[in-house]
């Protein structure tokens, strides 16, 4: 699976730099070419290079003029910094490029990140989506077996799950990607609020409400260093660092947002405040005692 893997991934590397270097391409000469069946070709040029503004001219195929020779290492940059991978390495200077594309040097690295939820079978309404938000048109879907008329502002992925970004009643709310059924495009336009794009901008976490709250949680010194690594919780603030646990603050928008992450790093944090959301946390904890007591 690996050779094949790498296989495709040269044949598609020198059909995309042959196609930015002006030539055209014909199925039967690339078929010959790598040595694959004229159907594999047809699949590269058609859905694997969907994206791309591709000429057919009779058998053969060419970029549009406005795209030749424009897929630089800027244009990787900004691929890496909208898909979230720039943090990843270093810096992203023409040396670790060159590095990173190199095959000898590569191999020194390994890099595992989130198993990402498969929407594939969700591409249209995808697409419909993206097009409204880009339009600034409204839409109606059913949520929670509720009817939602609402303002898409963007479509996030965080932790490898989709959500959306919308604004329902003058309130910014996050909408799980795949739990969107009974789709609808409205044609009513609406005119994009400064003040939430800036919002989302800023916002590192993906839960939006109208509420917000602020949580204290105390993590003992066992796994503070993980804390201080990276923001482990989102808009992650220090309050207290001693030699036996370390305190920071966040904001939730709701339970369920930090009790995910609390459970996950039990028995070495805990919460400090709100009152109500350590009750909330002990009930799961009940929950789950009585749950597990009956099997």
């Amino acid at each position: 699976m690996g050779k094949e893997h790498d296989k495709l991934a040269q044949r598609l590397a020198d059909i995309l730099t042959i196609l930015n270097n002006g030539d055209s391409v014909t199925v039967v000469e690339l078929s010959e070419k790598f040595g694959v069946s004229k159907r594999t070709i047809h699949r590269d040029l058609q859905k694997r290079f969907a994206f791309l503004p591709l000429i057919k001219e009779k058998d053969s195929y060419k970029l549009e003029p406005y795209v030749l020779g424009k897929f630089t290492q800027e244009n990787i940059r900004e691929f890496a910094i909208f898909s979230g991978i720039q943090g990843l390495y270093p810096s992203l200077d023409q040396k670790m490029f060159a590095d990173i594309l190199n095959k000898q040097v590569n191999r020194v690295l390994l890099v595992k990140g989130f198993s990402y939820e498969d929407i594939s079978v969700h591409q249209t309404l995808f697409d419909q989506i993206a097009t409204q938000i880009a339009t600034h048109q409204k839409v109606r879907f059913l949520y929670k077996e509720k009817q939602r008329c609402v303002e898409p502002y963007k479509l996030l992925n965080t932790n490898g799950i989709w959500y959306l970004l919308a604004v329902e009643n003058d309130i910014l709310k996050t909408f799980t990607f795949t739990k969107i059924e009974a789709f609808e495009l409205l044609n009513q336009q609406f005119i994009p609020d400064t003040d939430v794009i800036n919002r989302i901008q800023n916002h590192q976490g993906q839960w939006f409400g109208q509420n917000e709250f602020e949580v204290i949680l105390k993590i003992d010194i066992l796994v503070a260093e993980y804390f201080l690594r990276r923001d482990i919780i989102p808009v992650q603030k220090i309050i207290e660092h001693s030699k036996e646990s370390l305190t920071v603050s966040t904001m939730a928008a709701y339970d369920d947002e930090i009790l995910r992450t609390i459970r996950y790093w039990m028995p070495h944090i805990c919460i400090v405040s709100p009152q109500s959301l350590r009750e909330k946390l002990l009930e799961n904890i009940s929950s789950y005692l009585s749950y597990a007591q009956k099997i």
